[in-house]
Protein backbone atom coordinates (compact mmCIF):
# COMPACT_ATOMS: atom_id res chain seq x y z
CA UNK A 1 0.00 0.00 0.00
CA UNK A 2 1.37 3.79 -1.37
CA UNK A 3 1.95 6.18 1.63
CA UNK A 4 -0.96 8.56 0.76
CA UNK A 5 -3.60 5.59 0.76
CA UNK A 6 -2.11 4.72 4.48
CA UNK A 7 -1.93 8.41 5.71
CA UNK A 8 -5.85 8.25 4.11
CA UNK A 9 -6.91 4.84 6.46
CA UNK A 10 -5.02 6.37 9.33
CA UNK A 11 -7.22 9.77 9.30
CA UNK A 12 -10.66 7.93 8.43
CA UNK A 13 -10.46 6.30 11.89
CA UNK A 14 -8.85 8.95 13.77
CA UNK A 15 -11.34 10.26 16.45
CA UNK A 16 -9.98 13.75 16.93
CA UNK A 17 -11.79 14.62 13.48
CA UNK A 18 -15.30 15.47 12.62
CA UNK A 19 -17.30 12.66 10.78
CA UNK A 20 -17.36 14.16 8.05
CA UNK A 21 -13.80 14.58 7.68
CA UNK A 22 -13.14 11.23 8.18
CA UNK A 23 -15.74 10.32 5.86
CA UNK A 24 -13.84 12.13 3.40
CA UNK A 25 -10.67 10.47 3.53
CA UNK A 26 -12.50 6.94 4.14
CA UNK A 27 -13.49 7.57 0.36
CA UNK A 28 -10.16 8.78 -0.66
CA UNK A 29 -8.26 6.32 0.50
CA UNK A 30 -10.76 3.40 -1.26
CA UNK A 31 -11.04 5.45 -4.35
CA UNK A 32 -6.94 5.39 -4.77
CA UNK A 33 -6.84 1.88 -3.65
CA UNK A 34 -9.08 0.66 -6.80
CA UNK A 35 -8.01 3.25 -9.14
CA UNK A 36 -7.31 2.04 -12.55
CA UNK A 37 -4.30 3.73 -12.11
CA UNK A 38 -2.64 2.10 -10.05
CA UNK A 39 -3.64 -1.31 -12.14
CA UNK A 40 -2.17 0.06 -15.41
CA UNK A 41 -0.24 3.22 -14.79
CA UNK A 42 -0.57 6.23 -16.19
CA UNK A 43 -3.13 7.51 -19.19
CA UNK A 44 0.30 7.37 -21.29
CA UNK A 45 1.73 4.29 -20.28
CA UNK A 46 -1.06 2.55 -20.95
CA UNK A 47 -0.15 1.47 -24.11
CA UNK A 48 2.31 -1.28 -22.28
CA UNK A 49 -0.47 -3.53 -20.45
CA UNK A 50 -0.90 -7.06 -21.91
CA UNK A 51 -4.39 -6.24 -23.04
CA UNK A 52 -3.51 -3.13 -24.90
CA UNK A 53 -0.94 -5.52 -26.93
CA UNK A 54 -4.50 -7.30 -28.24
CA UNK A 55 -6.19 -4.49 -28.83
CA UNK A 56 -3.47 -3.09 -31.09
CA UNK A 57 -2.38 -0.87 -28.69
CA UNK A 58 -3.22 2.20 -26.92
CA UNK A 59 -6.03 4.37 -28.33
CA UNK A 60 -4.27 7.67 -27.15
CA UNK A 61 -1.63 6.35 -29.23
CA UNK A 62 -3.25 4.78 -32.23
CA UNK A 63 -5.13 7.61 -32.89
CA UNK A 64 -2.28 9.80 -34.37
CA UNK A 65 -0.25 7.62 -36.38
CA UNK A 66 -4.08 6.21 -37.90
CA UNK A 67 -5.35 9.79 -39.10
CA UNK A 68 -3.75 12.66 -40.27
CA UNK A 69 -5.06 15.85 -37.80
CA UNK A 70 -5.11 18.42 -40.50
CA UNK A 71 -7.64 16.38 -41.98
CA UNK A 72 -9.89 16.08 -38.78
CA UNK A 73 -9.16 19.64 -37.37
CA UNK A 74 -8.18 21.90 -40.32
CA UNK A 75 -6.56 25.09 -38.41
CA UNK A 76 -7.25 28.28 -39.82
CA UNK A 77 -4.92 30.82 -39.32
CA UNK A 78 -7.61 33.65 -38.73
CA UNK A 79 -9.62 32.01 -35.98
CA UNK A 80 -11.49 35.08 -35.36
CA UNK A 81 -13.75 34.14 -38.58
CA UNK A 82 -13.20 37.04 -39.79
CA UNK A 83 -14.59 39.25 -37.26
CA UNK A 84 -13.05 42.38 -36.07
CA UNK A 85 -11.55 41.50 -32.34
CA UNK A 86 -10.96 44.14 -29.60
CA UNK A 87 -7.30 44.59 -30.14
CA UNK A 88 -8.31 45.80 -33.29
CA UNK A 89 -11.22 48.02 -32.41
CA UNK A 90 -8.50 49.46 -30.12
CA UNK A 91 -6.15 50.12 -32.50
CA UNK A 92 -8.16 51.73 -34.76
CA UNK A 93 -9.50 54.32 -31.93
CA UNK A 94 -6.07 54.98 -31.51
CA UNK A 95 -4.51 55.71 -34.85
CA UNK A 96 -8.69 57.69 -35.71
CA UNK A 97 -7.51 59.75 -31.93
CA UNK A 98 -3.29 60.71 -33.74
CA UNK A 99 -5.37 61.58 -36.88
CA UNK A 100 -7.57 64.07 -35.18
CA UNK A 101 -5.12 65.33 -32.81
CA UNK A 102 -2.62 65.94 -36.09
CA UNK A 103 -5.66 67.81 -37.76
CA UNK A 104 -6.23 69.69 -35.27
CA UNK A 105 -2.88 70.34 -34.46
CA UNK A 106 -2.30 71.68 -37.99
CA UNK A 107 -5.05 73.76 -37.90
CA UNK A 108 -3.82 75.44 -34.47
CA UNK A 109 -0.52 76.52 -36.31
CA UNK A 110 -2.76 77.98 -39.42
CA UNK A 111 -4.82 80.09 -37.06
CA UNK A 112 -1.24 81.25 -35.37
CA UNK A 113 0.11 82.06 -39.27
CA UNK A 114 -3.13 84.22 -39.73
CA UNK A 115 -2.91 86.13 -36.29
CA UNK A 116 0.44 86.89 -37.12
CA UNK A 117 -0.03 88.49 -40.42
CA UNK A 118 -2.40 90.14 -38.68
CA UNK A 119 -0.57 91.45 -36.73
CA UNK A 120 1.84 92.52 -39.28
CA UNK A 121 -0.68 94.35 -41.24
CA UNK A 122 -1.76 96.19 -38.11
CA UNK A 123 1.90 96.96 -36.84
CA UNK A 124 2.46 98.62 -40.94
CA UNK A 125 -0.67 100.08 -41.34
CA UNK A 126 0.41 102.25 -37.65
CA UNK A 127 3.97 102.92 -39.25
CA UNK A 128 6.44 100.29 -37.34
CA UNK A 129 7.40 98.96 -40.34
CA UNK A 130 10.51 97.42 -38.50
CA UNK A 131 8.18 95.05 -36.10
CA UNK A 132 5.61 94.66 -39.18
CA UNK A 133 9.47 93.36 -41.28
CA UNK A 134 10.15 91.08 -38.08
CA UNK A 135 6.70 89.64 -38.00
CA UNK A 136 6.37 88.62 -41.84
CA UNK A 137 9.63 87.38 -41.39
CA UNK A 138 8.81 84.77 -38.23
CA UNK A 139 5.78 84.26 -40.52
CA UNK A 140 7.51 82.99 -43.19
CA UNK A 141 9.88 80.62 -40.99
CA UNK A 142 6.98 79.07 -39.52
CA UNK A 143 5.62 78.65 -43.08
CA UNK A 144 8.71 77.01 -44.39
CA UNK A 145 8.68 74.57 -40.94
CA UNK A 146 5.04 73.57 -41.30
CA UNK A 147 6.01 72.44 -45.28
CA UNK A 148 9.32 70.63 -44.59
CA UNK A 149 7.13 68.28 -41.90
CA UNK A 150 4.79 67.87 -44.51
CA UNK A 151 6.69 66.44 -47.21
Amino acid sequence: MKKGVKFDYKQAYNKNLKPSARLHYLENARHDQDSPAKKYGSPMKMGSHSIHKHMGGSALLNYSEARDLEEDMPVDKDATGGRSTANSKIQAGKKLKQEGRAQKKSERKVKSLDRKAKRAERAEASGNTKKADRLKRSAQRKKDRIARKNK
